[in-house]
């Protein structure tokens, strides 16, 4: 009998830990569909939390194990939102209910335009869009989101209804127009971000229109300047004033603009190439006759580099890349912005995209310049990279002997970084076994 009240005793102990620990995180809907769920909120006046998932989505499958089982984010939402998941693909393994949610799921993702997992869209009680978010997001953003999404001066849908009403402070649009980019409006912002410019930035003083925050403003919305704008006049008429606020950015922005205008458009209609076999001279004469303060020779250079590579006329682009090399004699850096890097990235290309033989030993030229360039260096630590990048090569020459050993000189390069070598590894067993690696174009 003792035994019997002492199991008793300890069930009705552990009881509340019980019923905490099913109530600990966000209760999603099971059983209702779409219009009971708008209905519930209602008649209960609580916001809608719809999670949209894929089955495939590593951070959606995170958002389940570390933040919806957290209390703290499970007592804010049960008590305030209707919380239910929505699956974006199907599968063979799909019960009924998610086989039920497909119209729906179709629905969301056309309506509020969908392009990344996990998503967010959240609905005032009265079943209206009032906000967004996108992306894995830790415990504590979380929680300040669930909090952002009841608050109309948080709210994306709704400010930006306001912002089509007039209603919106002209100060607020330049957040606006960064946060609808964010979220996959692009249009949307860059119109927002022009109506700031237009209302609002070209009427200020120059004293208030140079400073850090709207400079940052201009950084991000590039495209929607012309040569004709105030900050294309101040960064090359007086770069010096454009500097002094935001660190080297005038010559780039004009590099940029010029290089946009007098190349790019005149090059491209509607992503298709205007001719295959441009007049670039008369194009460098043109810039060099209108930009006195511009390389023309420099901008031409590059913007050959990526026309010959997007029509992927693999021996022109050769041809120019060995050209630059000749002309513009190649400096010693590390990272990202160095040389050897560049040059990495452009003997890569040629690997993963061309077959040519003759234009494969140019690539070849150029990875061993990087590695020459990189060792100079003694600091670059992507060294590891030049080198799968020439066994890659090497490979794809018909040269395994001598690829194989370079290879493993990566890996071990790698290991002792400790950086990911998986992959690596991965390319050495299929080279020992003749397969082709990386996905690249093949004979």
């Amino acid at each position: 009998m003792m035994r019997n009240v002492c199991i008793l005793f300890t069930v009705i102990l552990l009881s509340p830990l019980i019923m905490f620990a099913q109530d600990a995180g966000i209760q999603f809907e099971q059983t209702l569909d779409w219009q009971q769920i708008l209905a519930k909120a209602k008649s209960e006046n609580k916001y809608i939390l719809v999670d949209i998932y894929a089955t495939w989505c590593g951070p959606c499958k995170a958002m389940d194990q570390n933040v919806y089982i957290q209390p703290q984010i499970g007592e804010i939402t049960n008590r305030s939102y209707l919380a239910v998941k929505v699956q974006m693909d199907s599968t063979n393994h799909d019960d009924a209910r998610i086989k039920q949610w497909y119209n729906t799921a179709h629905y969301f993702q056309k309506q509020y335009n969908i392009t990344s997992l996990p998503s967010f869209i959240f609905f005032s009680p009265n079943g209206e869009a009032v906000h967004k978010a996108m992306g894995y997001i830790d415990s504590d953003k979380f929680k300040n989101l669930l909090f952002d999404a009841m608050n109309p001066e948080k709210q994306f849908f709704t400010r930006l209804n306001q912002y089509k009403e007039n209603k919106l402070p002209i100060t607020s649009l330049a957040e606006l127009s960064n946060q609808a980019k964010s979220l996959g409006y692009k249009q949307t912002g860059n119109d927002i971000a022009i109506a700031y410019k237009k209302n609002y930035l070209d009427k200020l003083s120059d004293e208030d229109y140079c400073t850090k925050e709207n400079f940052e403003f201009i950084n991000r919305n590039w495209d929607i300047l012309s040569s004709n704008d105030r900050f294309f006049k101040l960064c090359y008429y007086s770069p010096n004033k454009v500097d002094s606020v935001r660190h080297n950015i005038a010559q780039q922005f004009v590099n940029y603009l010029v290089t946009r205008e007098e190349l790019t458009d005149k090059l491209w209609m509607n992503n298709t190439p205007i001719s295959k076999n441009p007049n670039w001279s008369k194009l460098e004469n043109n810039i060099r006759q209108k930009y006195k303060k511009v390389d023309a020779k420099e901008l031409v250079m590059e913007e050959q580099l990526r026309f010959y590579k997007r029509i992927e006329d693999w021996k022109s682009y050769a041809n120019y890349r060995d050209k630059k090399i000749a002309e513009k004699p190649v400096k010693v850096g590390t990272g990202f912005g160095g040389d050897a890097w560049g040059l990495n990235a452009d003997a890569w290309d040629v690997f993963l995209q061309c077959t040519d033989k003759e234009v494969l030993g140019k690539a070849l030229n150029w990875i061993n310049l990087s590695i020459k360039t990189a060792e100079e260096s003694k600091e670059d630590k992507l060294l590891y990279a030049y080198y799968d990048t020439k066994a890659s090569i090497l490979y794809k020459l018909g040269q395994k002997d001598k690829a194989l050993p370079i290879e493993e000189k990566a890996l071990e390069m790698a290991k002792a970084l400790g950086d990911s070598y998986d992959e690596l590894s991965d390319t050495i067993d299929k080279m020992k076994k003749n397969e082709p690696i990386y996905d690249a174009k093949w004979d």
